[in-house]
């Protein structure tokens, strides 16, 4: 863990869900020195039903959520024209 003096903080944690078409998309973090840890979830068909409902009932979660999404927007549109 990070000192309190530290002049950096802590690098954010994020969890993103990929299909394996969107696996190309890594190369973005990686060329950009991300870390990366992957993980293979063989059975997933009710994962997004079910995370969707936890996220839906904790305001903190939703509000990272909707957080979350507007940034992937925002970037999304200033890098389509560039990566596209």
């Amino acid at each position: 863990s990070p000192s309190m003096n530290s002049p950096h903080p802590p690098p954010p944690k994020t969890l993103l869900f990929l299909t394996p078409s969107q696996f190309g998309f890594l190369r973005y973090f990686k060329a950009a020195r991300v870390k990366i840890s992957e993980y293979e979830i063989p059975q997933i068909s009710n994962m997004q039903k079910d995370l969707t409902c936890r996220i839906r009932e904790d305001v903190k979660l939703t509000k990272l959520a909707t957080e979350a999404y507007h940034a992937y927007l925002a970037a999304y549109a200033a890098n389509s024209r560039e990566y596209g």
